[in-house]
């Protein structure tokens, strides 16, 4: 099965002062699709990203079992 994720910044690695705070293994996406290696995985990060951009990339990946929308602050 597809299963894709559209995420903000939250979705990749998280950087500060230079220092990488979250490499890429550690994110959510990454941690979902080595959960459930099975399946083929569609992964789209981007910071900034605006949650009116993502009917677009829904119908882009229409074809997708599963898609997993992410966007704003997830650790509040």
């Amino acid at each position: 099965m597809k299963i894709v994720i559209l995420a903000d910044s939250y979705g990749g690695p998280r950087i500060h002062n230079n220092v990488v705070e979250v490499n890429e293994g550690e994110t959510f996406p990454a941690i979902i699709k080595n959960t459930f290696a099975e399946h083929d995985f569609v992964i789209d990060y981007l910071s900034f990203r605006k949650m009116t951009d993502m009917p677009n990339l829904v119908n882009q990946h229409r074809d997708a079992g599963i898609i997993i929308i992410q966007g704003g602050i997830v650790d509040a």
